[in-house]
Order: structure tokens, then C-alpha cells, then sequence
């Protein structure tokens, strides 16, 4: 026999047209003409996007002019139009289209739909035919130069249905190429309402954008919160912060990572202000938002931004961690530092702050360095809840100028260790206790020492109690009162007594029915506070009660000694009582030292008051060189 003879298949020339066929066709005209592809598939056809394996157009209507099939290339200049079973509407299309074994390409393109038009090149590349278009989003690498185009969001819907709700209109400048799902963009400009993005992207993950990987580069982005609603609408969610207040919001910088789990570098301008990040960002579209990051502000605006009127501007520099944005939901922990903040009626500046805020709970620890607050080492709890505001709080302040700070109209300055442990939003729904020790205060350029100053309030049998102490004054205050009333309350007392001096509030007072007990020891440095020619009031007792309405009035005070202007009043005791139209009061004196050769001892005055009118008797015993006194007149 003979022997196996090698078979050997000669290489082809062409993919296509191995024959060599060349085909010229001047014109062809296509009228309500169908094209369809319809191939075998595990799945059933889509009804609800574009079917790359189950194709159907029809009214397909329009020409082929100057058609060349040579070697393995057709070319041709279509103008055509069409329409496809799941939506998709061709009202035009014009290019010089080309087809070959690796490429199908659209030069001079103008592809029109009702809402979209794009133009000018496009191709897509494949090794083969059959095989890449069965796998189009993933085998096909496509190629766009885009000059003067615009997109809508319904046509790319019939792609990724995702998008349906969009209802965006895109104009579009600039080169793509990729595949569907790992698409670079370069150059690429992108406008659409009042939004504009100019960078450099990569999309990896098409046609689901919820799961696109996205590597952005913006040179620069303008949107607004009205159009990241419809690009993300897990925002919705957020109504606190007021993201509606930041206006027109700018970022240059890098976006990396998904529509609802990225990080972005660089910087965001806002018309609240300018904000640098550095930050990761999770908004799932059920649950809390997460961050992490690097965060810094100069002068943002925090009053519209929470809608509050307690702070203002502030610049800021740290790191954040946390989840949730809203008082209900906030888990925020703070490493930083403060640079200026605008709190009430002061800007402080140089806040070191390191702590956790969970929802309306901060703990942790802070220091100051403000020219007019300088506070160190202070650590402790603080509770915005408006319901029960807590304050727990210790540090040491090594000055705090109350005039600068805009917390009082005169001039003090004080210093030393603070304790707080409290709850309330104001001085009269204030419940727990205040301690400062080793304290220095300045009046007027005048230094008062104060240690062991304490201040406790509560509530006993539904009656509220305040006291105080120190090594030099201690007191209390118990029944119904309003510390920001009380003002008021003595005002309205002294007008039933002296109507047209004293004017009755406009407002209507809480009821005030209170007793108070006040007792003093070395308070001679204090009192020149009120009144540099004041002295004395050691060892004096101050004792009452007030009764509104009703307008009672008893008030008690035994003073061994005191000074004014340089008169000397030795055993002083005052005693007042006041009526619903009448105030008595009586007050005697050891001694009254007018100067060194003039006194009056044993001396009485006896005022009796009302409707603007007062009696006064005085009485004084001889003295050398006075004989016994006595005087009686009306005022």
C-alpha cells in the first residue's frame, strides 16, 4: 500500500471574499423595508431594553449610494432611517459607513432620534464578527470622537433601563473608546441642565450604573443639588444637613469608585463655601450613609447649612469617621482642628478638638487658644438634645475675657479650674452643679480671688433650689422663681408703689414665690465691683421672701459694717415689708461716721411708700457736737 499522504488547508487571502468578488452598486433604495436577527438563546428575548440578539427593525427607509464590495471591505454612504421593536427610533442616520472582517465604522456620522443627535465618528472593532456581536457590551471595543452632540437619557435607557428616570438631556464633546463595560473617555465635556463636567473617564462595570466603577478626573464640574437628586437619588434621604443651601457645587479633583460607595480628592466650592476632601463616601440606597476621610473648610457656612442660628462661619481641619447626617441618625468621630468658628456672637479661633458626636451626644476632649479664651486640658460630655441639654464638662480656663466674648457688656476677665455637671438649655431649667477653684477675677483692672465657688440646683417636693457657696459668700434661693424673669418681677413689685417711675412689664410674669437666705464673710474686695466707693458688708446677712402676684415683699439685712463715699455706717439692720399698695420699711443704725468729728449714733428712718408717694422720719440721738435730732418729711 502506499503510504498516508499530509492534507494541508491553504491560508485564505481574505476573511470575506476569498473569491475576490468586487461589486460596484451605484445606488440602492430601501422603502418600509424590515431587517431582523433573530438567534437562539437560553433566555427569552428582552421587551425591556435593546436585544443585540433579538433584533427587529422595521420601516426601514432610505439608500445605499456608491456601494463597493472589494476584497473583504464594503463601503458605502447610508442615509437611513428606522425603527426598532423595544424602542429604539433611527430618524436618520448619514455616514460613510464601512465594513470589514475587524470593524464596522460611521465616518462623517449624524445619527438623529427624537431626542438625541450624535456626531461625527464612531466605530466598533471585533476579531469576530458573529461571535464579538453575540457578546457586544463585552467583546466589542468601540471608538467615538463626539463634536456638537447631544444625548438623552431615554436612548441610553434602552440600554441600561436603570436610567429611565433620568430624563436628562447631554450635550457631549470629546473622544471615548472601549467596550460598553470598560469605557475611557478623554477630553470628554459634558453638559446637561445646570450641569457641566469636564475630565478624563474611565466606566468599568456599563450598563448598570449602579455597579459602573467610575475613575474620574475632573478638571472641572459644576452641578447643583436639583441635579444630583436625579443622578443619585438616595440624597432624598437627607434633609439635615440642608444640601439645597450649597447652591451651584464646583469639585476639581479625582472621583474614584461607584454612584453610591467612592472617594473623592480635592476640592468642592459651594456658595456656602470652599470644603477640601479627602474622603470615602457610602450612601446605600437603604440604609445610613458612611464617611471616612480627611475634611478642611474655610469660612463654610454652617448657619444654612443646619439651619440654626447658634453658629456661623467655621474653618476646620481633621479627620472624620462616621455614619448618618441627620440629629437622629449621626455617628461622628473628630480629630482636629478648629481654626475659627462662629458660635453665638463671637468667632473663636484655635479649637483642638477630639471626640465622638452620636446623634445629639458629644464626648470627648478639647482645648482653646483664642486670644480672649484660652482653655486647656478640658474633657467631658455635652448633650444638644433639646429636651434634656446636658453639660459635663472639666478643664482648666486660663482666661476668659466675658466683655470680648460678648457674654456680659462689662469688663471681666477670669481664669481658673471648671467643673460643670448639669442639664438644661438655660439658667432656669439648669439642674445639677458648677464648680471653679483656684479662681482669678479681673474687674476693671482689679484682681479678686475666688476658691471653692460652687453652685448646685434642684428640685425638692416640686420646689426648686439654688445655692451657692464659697470661702467668702454662701445662699440659697428656694420656691417658684425665674432667674430671667426675676428682673421683671422686682419692677412690677415697685410699681404699685411708685406707678409713674416705674413702668409694669409688658409682658406677663411666671408666678415668682420665693425665699432667699444670703450670707457673707470676707466680701470687702467684691462689693467694689458693684461700686468703687462701696466697702465692707463683711459678715452680713441678707434674708426674704417674694410673692408675685400678691406683691408681698419681706426683706431682712443685718450689716455690722459698710462704707460709701467715705461715710462709715457701723450695725446696720433693714427691715422691709411690703403690701399690695404699701411698702414699710425700717432701718436703724449703731453709728453713722459723716467724718471724723461727725457722727449720728442711734439713728432710725422709717419710710412708708405708695402711689409715688414716700414719708420719712428720722430720728438720731446727741452726739458732741450734735443734740438730738429729728426729721419728718413727704417726697
Amino acid at each position: 500500500s502506499s503510504p498516508p499522504q499530509n492534507k494541508f488547508t491553504l491560508p485564505t487571502k481574505y476573511k470575506w471574499n476569498n473569491d475576490e468578488w468586487s461589486i460596484l452598486v451605484n445606488t440602492i433604495t430601501l422603502k418600509n423595508g424590515i431587517f431582523a436577527l433573530d438567534k437562539e438563546t437560553e433566555r427569552l428575548a428582552f421587551t425591556n431594553k435593546f436585544d443585540g440578539q433579538h433584533m427587529l427593525f422595521n420601516q426601514l427607509n432610505g439608500s445605499l449610494k456608491n456601494v463597493q464590495f472589494l476584497q473583504d471591505t464594503l463601503s458605502t454612504n447610508i442615509s437611513l432611517s428606522a425603527k426598532e421593536k423595544n424602542g429604539l427610533d433611527v430618524q436618520k442616520i448619514n455616514a460613510f459607513f464601512k465594513l470589514t472582517p475587524a470593524m464596522m465604522e460611521f465616518n462623517q456620522l449624524e445619527l438623529i432620534t427624537p431626542k438625541s443627535k450624535l456626531s461625527n465618528y464612531y466605530v466598533m472593532r471585533y476579531e469576530n464578527f458573529n461571535a464579538d456581536m453575540n457578546k457586544f457590551i463585552n467583546n466589542v471595543k468601540l471608538e467615538g470622537k463626539f463634536i456638537n452632540s447631544k444625548l438623552h437619557s431615554d436612548d441610553i435607557a434602552l440600554f441600561a433601563p436603570t436610567l429611565k428616570t433620568w430624563n436628562r438631556l447631554f450635550e457631549l464633546s470629546g473622544n471615548a473608546r472601549g467596550t460598553i463595560d470598560n469605557l475611557v473617555t478623554k477630553n470628554m465635556l459634558i453638559k446637561s441642565g445646570n450641569t457641566i463636567i469636564d475630565g478624563d473617564i474611565t466606566l468599568s462595570g456599563l450598563p448598570d450604573i449602579t455597579t459602573t466603577f467610575i475613575d474620574f478626573k475632573s478638571r472641572d464640574l459644576r452641578t447643583t443639588h436639583t441635579d444630583l437628586l436625579t443622578l443619585i437619588p438616595s440624597l432624598k434621604k437627607v434633609t439635615q444637613p440642608q444640601l439645597s443651601k450649597l447652591g451651584t457645587i464646583t469639585f476639581k479633583g479625582n472621583y474614584t469608585g461607584f454612584i453610591n460607595d467612592f472617594v473623592a480628592y480635592g476640592s468642592i466650592g459651594t456658595n456656602l463655601g470652599t470644603i477640601n476632601v479627602d474622603i470615602n463616601m457610602k450612601l446605600p440606597a437603604k440604609g445610613t450613609p458612611i464617611y471616612s476621610g480627611k475634611i478642611s473648610t474655610t469660612s463654610f457656612n454652617l448657619s444654612s447649612f443646619l439651619n440654626t442660628k447658634t453658629l456661623g462661619n467655621i474653618s476646620v481641619n481633621g479627620k472624620i469617621k462616621g455614619k448618618g447626617f441627620t440629629a437622629k441618625d449621626v455617628l461622628l468621630n473628630f480629630d482636629g482642628t478648629i481654626n475659627q468658628v462662629q458660635l453665638l456672637n463671637y468667632s473663636y479661633q484655635n479649637l483642638i478638638v477630639k471626640g465622638t458626636l452620636d446623634k445629639k451626644l458629644f464626648k470627648g476632649n478639647f482645648s482653646i487658644n483664642d486670644p480672649n479664651l484660652m482653655v486647656e486640658d478640658a474633657v467631658g460630655i455635652i448633650d444638644f438634645n433639646e429636651n434634656n441639654s446636658k453639660l459635663n464638662l472639666d478643664g482648666f480656663i486660663r482666661k476668659a475675657d466675658l466683655k470680648k466674648l460678648n457674654i456680659i457688656n462689662d469688663e471681666f476677665i477670669v481664669k481658673g479650674k471648671l467643673n460643670l455637671n448639669f442639664k438644661g438649655k438655660n439658667i432656669d431649667t439648669f439642674l445639677g452643679g458648677a464648680a471653679i477653684d483656684d479662681a482669678l477675677i479681673i474687674h476693671n483692672g482689679q484682681k479678686l480671688s475666688l476658691n471653692n465657688f460652687t453652685i448646685s440646683s434642684t428640685v425638692q417636693d416640686g420646689l426648686k433650689a439654688l445655692s451657692f457657696s464659697s470661702n467668702d459668700v454662701e445662699g440659697s434661693i428656694k420656691g417658684e422663681f425665674t432667674i430671667e424673669q426675676l428682673p421683671d418681677a422686682f419692677t412690677l413689685l415697685l410699681n404699685k408703689y411708685y406707678p409713674s417711675y416705674f413702668k409694669k412689664p409688658l409682658r406677663k410674669l411666671d408666678n415668682q414665690n420665693f425665699s432667699f437666705d444670703i450670707k457673707t464673710k470676707e466680701v470687702d474686695e467684691y462689693v467694689q465691683i458693684i461700686d468703687r466707693r462701696l466697702k465692707g458688708f463683711n459678715n452680713t446677712t441678707f434674708v426674704g421672701n417674694l410673692k408675685i402676684p400678691g406683691n408681698e415683699l419681706n426683706f431682712t439685712a443685718d450689716i455690722p459694717e459698710f462704707s460709701y463715699d467715705g461715710k462709715i455706717f457701723v450695725n446696720t439692720h433693714l427691715q422691709s415689708v411690703g403690701t399690695g399698695d404699701t411698702l414699710a420699711t425700717i432701718i436703724t443704725v449703731d453709728d453713722i461716721s459723716l467724718n471724723d468729728s461727725l457722727h449720728l449714733p442711734q439713728s432710725k428712718l422709717i419710710l412708708l411708700s405708695a402711689k409715688d408717694m414716700t414719708t420719712l422720719n428720722l430720728t438720731t440721738s446727741a452726739s458732741k457736737t450734735l443734740s438730738d435730732a429729728q426729721l419728718n418729711a413727704s417726697i
